[in-house]
């Protein structure tokens, strides 16, 4: 089943910006929810292996049991304005509904600058699959784009919601058992 895509509108406050997508998945919230707590599995979903390539995660070092409350992560990412090292910790992990973590990174760039993230993923089940909607709270400490609002603009309403995109389709694909 293909899935569908809903990106809702992203809003500023202060100092950062929050913004949420949904796709409609085949899997069930549970096959969903075992993904996203198998840390392990990022690196796939949010990497190049689903078609993510503006910005997608090069490399995790990750506990192998599922994730609970409490776990903490590291990761590499790839974007076209340098790479992020990232520290992250799961804030909450309810089976088959909720998954959310805390992330803080560096972007290695000259010169260097740091984000933090809340990335909240909810699963609802629906008939014969799921709905997942990721939610994402960010704050930089300087905006990838110096220059015009226009180019803020681009990077939070364009840019972003392709990256989101990139990452729910991979997560549905992941749970469906597609390659």
């Amino acid at each position: 089943m293909s899935t569908t895509l809903l990106v809702r509108g992203k809003r500023k406050f202060r100092d950062g910006f929050t913004g949420s997508a949904s796709v409609r998945s085949a899997a069930s919230a549970q096959a969903v929810y075992d993904v996203l707590a198998d840390l392990r599995t990022h690196v796939v979903w949010g990497g190049k292996a689903y078609g993510a390539k503006l910005q997608h995660l090069l490399a995790i070092d990750c506990p192998f049991e599922p994730a609970t409350v409490g776990a903490e992560f590291r990761s590499v990412g790839y974007t076209s304005h340098g790479v992020w090292h990232d520290h992250s910790t799961v804030t909450e992990a309810t089976p088959w509904s909720l998954f959310e973590f805390v992330t803080r990174g560096t972007m290695q760039s000259d010169p260097p600058f740091h984000g933090s993230w809340v990335h909240r993923y909810e699963i609802e089940p629906d008939d014969g699959g799921s709905t997942i909607t990721y939610h994402c709270r960010w704050q930089l400490t300087k905006v990838i784009a110096d220059g015009p609002r226009l180019r803020r603009s681009v990077f939070c309403e364009l840019l972003l919601p392709t990256v989101w995109e990139a990452g729910l389709r991979g997560l549905a694909a992941m749970a469906e058992g597609r390659p």
